[in-house]
């Protein structure tokens, strides 16, 4: 049911873009209950976000990651094109992917033999003379060596040998059980990739997944459970034991998943909760998630694509940021109390440029933020750099700093 997901990934990516985070909320209440508002003027706001932001960007030095940023630039100006390649990047994004039926459409990607992964199996060097990949040896991996900084480089893959298996009309798919990348420059590891699947069921609409990609001492992470009650989504940055950003997606109902399908009108909950620094937090939750989903059905129906333009209407919009209000509910708040600092609101721009030959639909739905003073802002209008202009220099230079040793 990808129109349900499509609306709810609009969620997290609202969400995210905010940089606003989740808050322990009771799904069957729409606000806290008792909850006090925050009496800070949308200003004062301003100034707990930069603080929680430039807080962010204090733990990180760009000087530990230019190494790894080098080596990754080397790497992709000269990337492969063998099989062998297409292949092992195919494979992480299937071992990444959250989507059953995604997954399942894949089978060319995935192979029909159950030992073609390892039997890619070898070491492949960088000739910068020919500027060809020298196959050397069968190493037991996947191993592209090259030269970055006047060292040489590894960006190695091996795959398990364990694996899940469905058919899919005539053909068996096979899903390794666990993929490893590793990015090493002489002795050190700059960068490992972990991808495992612990639990594989497409007929019974089950999948587990676990990503971990750590580059120095910043951990990325990415989890993934899809069963038919209950389903999570869960991600962040760790920078050793402080969890710098983490976010999570939770669906609950019955019987939602059916082989590679999902079912909408079993799905009863719907929430997005995200956090940065524990000092800020921010969620979005749906409590009637089958009605959201016939509502954007209903809209969909009744604003259909123009068959010459393949622009919609204004009323699709409109419809859809209404549905949005009425559907979902979203609130922010500062070091994870029941007080609320403001909450989130939709509205929509309608935006169609024609021309002789071609049109334009630069219409979309905008999220925005009403304080508890009652003002509101348009997320471009509040959030852009005059406002944050501090948080926006100190990430400018963090970014000069990081690029600027890129050769």
């Amino acid at each position: 049911m990808k129109k349900l997901f499509k609306n709810l990934l609009f969620l997290f990516i609202a969400a995210s873009t905010i940089t606003m985070v989740s808050c322990n909320k009771d799904d069957d209440d729409k606000e806290p209950s008792g909850a006090a508002l925050n009496t800070l003027t949308p200003d004062e706001q301003k100034e707990n976000l930069q603080d929680i932001g430039s807080s962010v960007l204090s733990e990180l030095n760009a000087s530990d990651y230019s190494s790894t940023t080098q080596a990754l630039t080397d790497f992709m100006q000269i990337a492969p094109s063998t099989d062998a390649f297409t292949t092992a990047s195919s494979l992480k994004k299937i071992i990444s992917t959250t989507d059953l039926a995604e997954v399942s459409t894949m089978k060319a990607e995935l192979r029909s033999a159950s030992g073609y992964y390892t039997d890619q199996y070898a070491t492949f060097t960088y000739n910068s003379n020919t500027g060809n990949w020298d196959e050397t040896v069968n190493s037991g991996a996947l191993v592209y060596a090259f030269t970055s900084g006047g060292q040489t480089a590894k960006m190695t893959m091996t795959v398990s040998s364990d694996y899940y298996s469905f058919v899919d009309d005539v053909e068996t798919v096979y899903i390794p059980k666990k993929i490893n990348y590793t990015l090493t420059l002489g002795t050190a590891t700059l960068m490992s990739y972990t991808g495992t699947v612990s639990k594989f069921d497409k007929n019974a609409g089950y999948v587990t997944m676990t990503n971990t990609l750590t580059v120095n001492n910043l951990t990325w992470y990415a989890n993934t459970d899809v069963n038919p009650s209950s389903s999570s989504f869960e991600a962040g940055v760790k920078k050793g034991s402080t969890t710098l950003i983490s976010g999570s997606t939770t669906i609950a109902g019955s019987g939602m998943t059916t082989g590679a399908s999902v079912n909408a009108s079993t799905v009863k909950t719907a929430s997005v909760k995200m956090n940065l620094m524990d000092q800020m937090f921010f969620t979005v939750a749906c409590n009637d998630v089958a009605s959201f989903s016939s509502k954007m059905d209903e809209v969909d129906a009744n604003y259909p694509e123009d068959e010459t333009t393949w622009c919609r209407p204004e009323g699709y919009y409109k419809e859809t940021a209404a549905a949005y209000n009425s559907y979902l509910t979203a609130y922010f708040n500062f070091d994870n109390s029941t007080t609320q600092a403001g909450t989130l609101y939709f509205d929509y721009i309608y935006d169609i440029e024609e021309y002789t030959y071609y049109t334009f639909d630069n219409s979309e739905i905008i999220p925005g933020i009403q304080f508890t003073d009652g003002s509101k802002y348009k997320y471009y209008d509040y959030f852009n750099q005059n406002n944050f202009a501090s948080f926006f220099t100190s990430l400018n230079e963090f970014t000069n700093q990081l690029m600027g040793g890129v050769q």
